[in-house]
């Protein structure tokens, strides 16, 4: 390790990460027209795998590899697409090695706006090529720049993206916010060896468990109210949910899609939790970050009868019926929610006077 690596280790991260960007921004001044490209994080298969020798499975997947800017990609391409709301969009399609657990964490955390906003330190230069993004890491805030360019499989009328991509194709913040969580941990074969609960600690600076729904002892708290309850009071204190249908045979492109619709190995967000003791019945909403696909068709979807049955739920809800499906979004009762997922995990995020 040199004297000054050394040194740069010692520093403040945000002193680092301005020193960094000083010197990006003199290059860009010096290059008019062109895009800065990062050489400590090469356009290159280095970016995938630890050891190029013993390739995992997944990366004999990547034969035609190549990287292009959002520029080359569409004729307006932007950063970030936000509404007059500022709400942002985490809607995503699945890249091609198709490890979504950072993405499932990052869509936990997209339920507010601000916890994304926060991970975001520049976008102002995504046209000049390059952006900045921080994640909490070893009990700090680290700062992450990298180029704008991304990984593409090339097909013969088509491309797709290696890493996870937004929904919206003009919209490119998750590719590269994803491109900055790899280079933080040095190559995409580091990154798929973790998990859902790392990966929210990672986004929100928070602390986060999970639990497993066939475990003996959990099986119990359902019976007894006690899951429900620690849910309902997590959902109370504005912590992250979601959940997951989880098979250890399988991975994300090779699960199946069970009969009611729900996706093995794919995360779902946990947006609501209602309780209608009247009625008898708990409600879950959930959604599906990777829109109309993989979406509940059983009791309480939009289209149930079981609406018919519970009409004043309607209005109590505010739920709006016959509405575009792309939004990925349902209800269904607590009964059925335990038996079509068996993971659920929750990101604590405690405010700072806490």
């Amino acid at each position: 390790m040199t004297h000054k690596k050394k040194k740069e280790e010692n520093l403040d991260p945000m002193v680092v990460y301005q020193k960094k960007e000083a010197e990006i921004l003199y290059w860009l001044k010096n290059h008019p027209g062109e895009q800065w490209t990062d050489k400590e994080f090469p356009a290159n298969n280095k970016q995938f795998f630890k050891d190029q020798t013993t390739v995992p499975k997944w990366g004999y997947e990547l034969k035609h590899i190549e990287w292009k800017r959002p520029q080359e990609l569409h004729k307006d391409p932007k950063f970030m697409v936000e509404d007059e709301k500022k709400y942002i969009d985490c809607d995503a399609k699945q890249g091609l090695i198709a490890e979504s657990w950072f993405i499932g964490a990052l869509t936990m955390a997209a339920g507010k706006s601000e916890e994304i906003q926060k991970l975001i330190v520049e976008k102002e230069y995504f046209n000049q090529g390059f952006v900045s993004f921080q994640f909490f890491k070893n009990g700090a805030w680290v700062q992450v720049i990298v180029d704008t360019l991304l990984p593409y499989e090339k097909e013969t009328n088509s491309r797709t993206s290696v890493y996870c991509s937004c929904a919206n194709p003009q919209e490119f913040w998750i590719s590269l916010m994803e491109k900055a969580y790899v280079k933080l941990h040095g190559n995409y074969e580091t990154v798929c060896e973790g998990n859902v609960l790392e990966g929210l600690v990672d986004i929100t600076g928070g602390v986060s468990e999970g639990f497993d729904l066939t475990h003996p002892d959990i099986k119990k708290a359902i019976e007894t109210g006690a899951l429900w309850n620690m849910l309902l009071g997590n959902f109370n204190q504005k912590f992250y949910l979601g959940c997951m249908n989880y098979d250890a045979k399988k991975s994300a492109k090779t699960a199946d899609q069970g009969p009611q619709g729900i996706l093995e190995n794919h995360f779902y967000n946990i947006l609501d939790l209602r309780e209608f003791p009247k009625e008898n019945l708990k409600l879950v909403r959930i959604r599906n970050p990777w829109g109309s696909d993989g979406v509940w068709n059983g009791a309480f979807c939009e289209d149930s009868d079981d609406w018919d049955k519970h009409r004043t739920l309607k209005e109590e809800l505010k739920n709006v019926f016959k509405t575009k499906k792309s939004d990925g979004a349902w209800w269904m009762s607590f009964q059925d929610w335990c038996q079509q997922f068996n993971k659920v995990y929750v990101g604590k995020v405690f405010p700072e006077n806490w």
